[in-house]
């Protein structure tokens, strides 16, 4: 025989649960009736569709459950693969800091040995252009 629960708190504690899950297992199906036909206000539901209900969501859950070792161990895998993926963007993203560091280095000491370049050809040019006697006269 089944029973007629008249609010939301005597669904809930039929069921166990809080009032306000409870109201979510309606957007799930929860068979309850509404007769105001208004989305807030009094609800009415019986306890033989209420089991029926149950009966019917959780057989689907356990059949899901029964294949969940399957589906588990593919999730794994993607998991693994996932946080692999990730430890490689890590180390893909320190490698290009580091080459840029490098290669701003790089740069800066290329600047450096090019004027070091330029004065080392001036006192070229400058030590080619004195005579040779001013240059034996120095060494006096």
């Amino acid at each position: 025989m089944s029973s007629r629960l008249t609010s939301w708190k005597e669904i809930a504690e039929y069921l166990g649960k809080g009032v306000r899950t409870v109201q979510r297992y309606e957007q799930l199906g929860l068979p309850v009736r509404r007769p105001d036909a208004k989305k807030c206000g009094i609800v009415i539901a019986l306890t033989d569709e209420i089991d029926a209900w149950l009966s019917e969501t959780w057989a689907f859950r356990d059949n899901l459950e029964s294949k969940t070792p399957e589906v588990s161990s593919e999730l794994a895998v993607v998991q693994h693969h996932l946080a692999e993926h990730g430890r490689r963007v890590q180390e893909g993203n320190r490698l290009l800091t580091e080459t840029q560091m490098l290669t701003a280095s790089l740069r800066s000491r290329l600047s450096e040995l090019q004027e070091a370049l330029v004065k080392f050809r001036e006192l070229q040019a400058a030590v080619a252009s004195e005579p040779v006697a001013t240059l034996s006269q120095a060494a006096d």
